[in-house]
């Protein structure tokens, strides 16, 4: 599975200002349309734009990970590190 390159950014829409967007830095794909409601909503907004690099940082812990599997069982955030990983591939 292939994601959309990074960074992503949080642009404002000039045609509806009560809306956001998440779009991909250099292309005109737009990946998420959030409306600006609520403390929650710009949460989400900035929560979706860190993806790419949350991704990234799952992706260099794996590294790590890799060589102490075994240690899952006694680290919960090991666990939950691999789960995440896992889901955010297409794979849990």
């Amino acid at each position: 599975m292939t994601h959309t390159p990074r960074p992503w950014e949080i642009s404002y829409s000039t045609n509806f200002p009560d809306q956001q967007t998440i779009q991909a830095v250099g292309s005109d794909r737009i990946l998420a349309v959030i409306d600006r409601a609520d403390e929650q909503d710009i949460a989400n907004a900035h929560l979706i734009a860190a993806a790419p690099d949350l991704l990234e940082a799952l992706e260099a812990a794996r590294k790590w990970m890799d060589d102490r599997r075994e240690l899952a069982e006694y680290v919960p955030e090991i666990a939950m590190a691999l789960d995440a990983l896992a889901k955010a591939e297409g794979r849990g």
